[in-house]
């Protein structure tokens, strides 16, 4: 295998932290585990969310999407394909951190390396959430200012002081956060406040470090939710 210089450009990156594996492979569950990762992907291939600017490795807990540059249109497509995955693991009862950066990433898809500050800094961002989110990192900021095109508080996007665990040294007071099921609702119901509803109400009582990720989420869905053109 050799170093292809053409591999590695500056291009959008989501990296999603997914969380409760360790559990399910400790009970013996890896079917379920593979099910509903491939189940979200699967459905994600027939909506046509994942289209040909849109790669994706997965390997243990994390799932990485590259766009193939650090263009606007990248960015849009890199925006869907990661709010659907979002949505289609949140309905698969999966909990996770997530982030999109921007930077220069190696990407070689058919020998399967990927290294970058792209894929650091999407990680760094991802896994320093304390709350189930997913979010734009600073470089992803900085990106969509120079294209003209900042998100600010976009439909699916809000600007949030974000609860973190470990927070990144160059994050904002406040960076977007993505409003989970905004644009998946079905008659002004957000699916996905329903579905991180049902999760915390699993997880035991005696574990409030744990439910208040799940608290987090929801206490931002229901104060930042817009209501879509088409509900109106």
């Amino acid at each position: 295998m050799f170093f292809k210089p053409t591999f590695i450009i500056d291009r959008w990156v989501a990296c999603f932290d997914l969380l409760g594996t360790k559990n399910f492979l400790a009970r013996g569950e890896e079917r379920k585990v593979f099910h509903a990762y491939t189940s979200a992907l699967d459905k994600l291939r027939r909506d046509g969310q994942l289209i040909d600017v849109v790669k994706h490795a997965w390997f243990s807990d994390t799932f990485l999407i590259f766009a193939h540059d650090d263009s606007g249109k990248s960015f849009t497509e890199i925006d869907l394909a990661a709010r659907s995955f979002a949505y289609f693991l949140l309905c698969q009862h999966i909990p996770f951190r997530g982030a999109i950066s921007c930077g220069r990433t190696y990407a070689d898809f058919d020998g399967g390396v990927y290294f970058g500050l792209g894929i650091v800094e999407a990680y760094e961002y991802a896994e320093g959430q304390d709350w189930i989110g997913l979010l734009l990192s600073q470089s992803g900021m900085s990106r969509l200012e120079t294209l003209g095109a900042p998100l600010n508080n976009r439909l699916n996007w809000q600007l949030y002081s974000i609860p973190w665990k470990t927070r990144p040294q160059t994050a904002s007071d406040q960076i977007p956060a993505c409003i989970f099921g905004q644009s998946f609702q079905i008659n002004g119901h957000n699916l996905c406040h329903d579905a991180l509803t049902e999760m915390a109400s699993t997880v035991a009582r005696d574990n409030p470090q744990v439910l208040l990720k799940y608290s987090r989420a929801i206490e931002f869905i229901q104060k930042h939710r817009r209501i879509a053109a088409s509900d109106r």
